[in-house]
């Protein structure tokens, strides 16, 4: 069951950062579950990234 309120594996997001270069449309793949947990992203290239703190994360297509 997807949450249109909450951001969840399978989702697409762009995520922003203030001083580096931004991901549009990355699929997450794992959510924080704990303090000083990533977020675990997919970017259109295929490269997983980890990503901790960012300036804003954005809901662009819930995940199938």
């Amino acid at each position: 069951m997807t949450d249109k309120d909450k951001i969840e594996v399978g989702d697409v997001v762009s995520v922003f950062f203030a001083t580096s270069p931004m991901f549009y449309n990355a699929t997450v793949l794992y959510t924080p579950q704990a303090t000083g947990d990533c977020w675990h992203i997919r970017d259109q290239s295929g490269v997983l990234h980890y990503i901790q703190q960012f300036e804003s994360i954005e809901l662009r297509e819930k995940g199938k």
